[in-house]
Parts: structure tokens; C-alpha cells; sequence
């Protein structure tokens, strides 16, 4: 890249989904696609495409208060904000935003609802 400035991009596992179930509903949160952004010299802004999709029987909430990502150990919230419901058999799509630094390394996405789950992914810098 122009600069000297490096690029970085985040690769999902092969297993990029995790099922919670709540008093409300079975939900599985699908991981889609990740676009990493260089938002200073020292820091990243990323952001991770999320599927929740709900086989019911109730509706169940769909918020950045469910997320977490673990950098280097350390619980990190979401940057953006999302607080919708997903009905029953149904699914949306979301966008989930994060800051980091570029000296990260080591990336765990937390998914809470009731139940915890969690998912590795992989901050690689690019020449």
C-alpha cells in the first residue's frame, strides 16, 4: 500500500455460527463477512456481518448488547448500535462495528443471549 501503510483483513473460521437458545427462542447467529478499515495509524475499526436467524416460537431481540469481542483477552463493546427484534422462522441481517489496535493479537467474538457462545477469528496483516 501507498505510505508504507499496510492493510489488514479478518478471516472467519470454517465453523462461523453458533446456536442460543432463550426462554423465547432458538436462535442461530451466522457469521457473513468482515471488512477491516484503518481508522488511525494505531487503530482498526472492524466491522462483522451478522445473520440471526430465529425457528421461534417467539420473537427474540437482536442488539450490539449481545456482542462482545475479546482483544487480547480484553471484553471490548460494540462502536455502532442495534436494537431490533427478529420474529418467529424468521432472519435479518446486521452489521456489528468494533475498534481495535493494529498490535492486536488475538480476536474472539462473544454472542450472548441468555446462553454464551463464542467464535476465534483471525486478524492478518496484508503487504
Amino acid at each position: 500500500m501507498a505510505g508504507g501503510k499496510a492493510g489488514y483483513r479478518v478471516s472467519l473460521p470454517s465453523e462461523s455460527s453458533v446456536i442460543l437458545r432463550n426462554n423465547r427462542a432458538v436462535c442461530t447467529y451466522e457469521l457473513l463477512g468482515t471488512e477491516v478499515r484503518r481508522r488511525t495509524a494505531e487503530m482498526l475499526t472492524l466491522t462483522i456481518s451478522v445473520r440471526l436467524t430465529n425457528a421461534g416460537p417467539l420473537d427474540t431481540s437482536f442488539g450490539t448488547s449481545s456482542f462482545r469481542l475479546l482483544v487480547d483477552g480484553v471484553p471490548r463493546e460494540p462502536t455502532n448500535w442495534l436494537n431490533t427484534a427478529v420474529d418467529a422462522r424468521s432472519a435479518k441481517d446486521a452489521q456489528i462495528e468494533f475498534d481495535l489496535p493494529t498490535s492486536t493479537k488475538t480476536l474472539e467474538l462473544q454472542i450472548t443471549n441468555e446462553e454464551t457462545g463464542s467464535i476465534p477469528l483471525a486478524l492478518q496483516r496484508l503487504s
